[in-house]
């Protein structure tokens, strides 16, 4: 029903306030951004296809962040200095930690690197924002999502899978297996 409502007042400039009794005219330049594949809804019958194409004058499709790594520093030092002023504070990324974010695939998209920059400024101990900061937010995002997945798995099996992926996440900041070891405190 609202789509009805929104292509009405695409098509004919006016608009009817809540509880109002007559339309008015309005002006506006409509911009709509979505991750969802329009066509595809039009064809499956959950968007208007008259409204589809009212919307698609000039269309503009963005890669998802993970296919563009160029952009994660632009972006995360736009966040950094946001949440730096609203906090007050001068946080900065290590290098380590920028090619740690370049790694990442980022399926939270855009809000999801925003999220995190700000969870790293607040979380981070010192000034200087290392990849073991970052390293620990991953962590923690990865066992939501395990979480999530594997809701059909028995405790034994989300345990070896929790237990592997600690390793593996540890071994990316350890040169050898000895210093691994030591850092996990097992044999």
């Amino acid at each position: 029903s609202l789509q009805v409502k929104f292509l009405r007042i695409i098509q004919e400039k006016e608009v009817m306030r809540i509880g109002g009794g007559k339309y008015l005219p309005v002006q506006a330049r409509i911009i709509v951004a979505t991750n969802t594949d329009l066509l595809k809804a039009v064809e499956q019958g959950t968007f208007r296809e008259d409204l589809y194409y009212r919307l698609n004058i000039l269309p503009i499709t963005l890669a998802p962040l993970r296919k563009r790594k160029e952009d994660i520093r632009i972006l995360g030092t736009f966040f950094l200095d946001r949440s730096n002023k609203k906090n007050r504070q001068n946080k900065y990324i290590s290098e380590n930690a920028w090619r740690e974010m370049e790694q990442y695939t980022w399926p939270g998209n855009v809000r999801e690197l925003e999220n995190l920059i700000e969870r790293m400024t607040i979380v981070a101990q010192t000034e200087k924002i290392e990849s073991g900061d970052l390293m620990e937010l991953f962590s923690s995002i990865q066992t939501e999502r395990q979480f999530n997945s594997s809701l059909k798995m028995t405790l034994k099996e989300m345990m070896d899978e929790y237990e592997k992926w600690i390793i593996e996440t540890r071994m990316q900041t350890c040169k050898t297996t000895l210093e691994l070891a030591e850092s996990l405190g097992i044999d």
